[in-house]
């Protein structure tokens, strides 16, 4: 048995715990808080069965399509709760992992460690924040920690090495970063495995690549939840999966971009996981290296050499990936690494201390984040759509040209049945061909929109000419229409 039923009750109490913590800080429903401004996008794909933003996030819509359909709870609510819960396991499997790299020695006597792994994780700014909102990335630790893990498993049967495979078959279709994890678990995995053994391996994790059947299943199927354009050839199909669209945040690698991840990574630790949380993962990386099993060989070193890897590999992309917004996400594996090297340094103390030593780092953590994090009391997406429902007629062009608008206004409308008649319109996807054919779809009285829109807006059909046009920015109001402010609306009123 990996865990005696003592250590089993006190992991997942904790993990119970910690799902509290979640939903006691989690906001209601959407929120732009976090870079949560994805969540509604990620809402309206999970309950139409759509395609997502590149790379399509199919396993991810595949779980939130079967949640949405549970009667519990508004469909905000539920996918929220798929956070909470994908959170609090990921929790327990790094608490696995840290078992398991003690398990070997003496100071695996009770629960405290694992304890102290599944807290410093879990209560991390980084994590937490991802934790309560509707996102990807908690789904992202969740298989990072299972796959981490399962590398860790002592005496692996070959299952382990089929389902380790197949696991980061499905993370690589989650999230391109998952190939930066591939050369620390393949140092894990080692290399002395039969040819069968490998063969094996490579059929599972082509199998684990089911995700992108998904998107090839329901491109094109709703228009107005299809991103991309997958449906209209390979070249449409590749571009989404290799997610073409974000190329231009890569910046050129040089060392100082390369450097400068990792430097800006080691700077917010303290900030992430107090100084007496770092201060026990560095604990735990001594331990870690001095730590010899039975037989005398320094087994474990393999595994810091890993984690190693993992945090210059990870740390390192950050710094030549411009894109902020995501640098916390992505950097998700690397708290893990270190809520696990907490944990073993833990260890390392004496019996008394560490129950104390524990409960002072999660007083800290809270103190921290607590306030920071908590998002019980967000209503900005409610009253921005509360807003724009009270202030715009029922016929209305609506513009807008950010994701977090654009994103709360499809998730009002065509999930919850806000403004019926408006004409939704995204300026910056206008210039993209699969999003014009997507409107023709959606509105096919219209021409489909084309840049520039105030080109557009002239040339609507004299069906159309009663219609308020409203712009989240300055526009060049058409013949026959005067501008005036409501809100955070610039609206262009046809003239009687």
């Amino acid at each position: 048995m990996i865990l005696n039923k003592r250590f089993l009750f006190a992991a997942v109490a904790c993990g119970l715990c910690l799902m509290l913590i979640f939903r006691l800080t989690a906001p209601a429903g959407l929120t732009w808080s976090h870079g949560g401004s994805d969540g509604a996008e990620l809402a309206l794909m999970a309950f139409y069965g759509g395609i997502a933003h590149p790379p399509g996030y199919g396993l991810y819509l595949t779980g939130g399509w079967l949640i949405t359909r549970l009667p519990f709870a508004p469909l905000a609510a539920l996918l929220v709760w798929y956070s909470l819960i994908t959170a609090s396991v990921a929790c327990l499997l790094t608490g696995l992992s840290t078992h398991l790299l003690l398990a070997k020695h003496s100071s695996q006597r009770d629960p405290v460690p694992i304890l102290t792994t599944m807290l410093v994780l879990g209560l991390s700014f980084s994590f937490w924040s991802q934790a309560i909102i509707i996102e990807v990335y908690a789904l992202m630790a969740c298989l990072f920690s299972a796959l981490l893990a399962l590398s860790l498993a002592p005496n692996r049967p070959a299952w382990n090495f089929l389902l380790t495979a197949h696991l980061f078959g499905l993370a690589l279709t989650h999230h391109l970063t998952a190939l930066l994890w591939l050369p620390g678990l393949l140092l894990l995995i080692g290399h002395r495995l039969p040819t069968r053994l490998w063969l094996g391996m490579g059929l599972s994790f082509v199998l684990g690549l089911w995700p992108y059947a998904y998107l090839l299943v329901r491109a094109g199927q709703v228009p107005f939840a299809n991103w991309g354009g997958i449906e209209t050839g390979f070249q449409a199909f590749w571009d989404h999966l290799s997610s073409g669209i974000y190329r231009a945040y890569l910046e050129p690698i040089s060392l100082q971009g390369l450097l400068g991840g990792i430097s800006e990574w080691v700077v917010g630790l303290p900030q992430d996981l107090a100084v007496i949380g770092l201060l026990l993962a560095l604990v735990g990386v001594l331990s870690l290296w001095q730590r010899r099993d039975p037989s005398g060989s320094l087994w474990n070193r393999r595994a810091l050499a890993a984690m190693l890897i993992w945090c210059i590999a990870i740390s390192a992309f950050t710094g030549i990936y411009d894109a902020k917004a995501t640098e916390g996400p992505y950097r998700l594996p690397l708290t893990i690494i270190l809520a696990i090297l907490a944990g073993i340094g833990s260890a390392r103390l004496a019996r008394p201390l560490r129950p104390f030593v524990l409960l002072t780092t999660v007083a800290l953590l809270l103190l921290t984040h607590y306030a920071k994090v908590d998002l019980s009391m967000d209503r900005a997406v409610a009253d921005f759509i509360a807003e724009t429902e009270a202030l715009l007629p029922e016929k209305a062009v609506v513009i807008a040209g950010s994701d977090e608008r654009t994103f709360a206004l499809w998730y009002a409308h065509f999930v919850e049945g806000i403004g019926p008649d408006w004409i939704l319109v995204d300026r910056n996807l206008a210039q993209f061909t699969w999003y014009q054919a997507n409107m023709a779809r959606v509105y096919p009285a219209l021409p489909p929109p084309t840049l520039p829109l105030d080109a557009w807006l002239r040339d609507l059909p004299a069906a159309y000419v009663d219609y308020t046009v409203a712009s989240d920015v300055m526009m060049l109001p058409p013949p026959g229409y005067r501008s005036q402010r409501a809100g955070s609306w610039m609206v262009l009123v046809p003239q009687s």
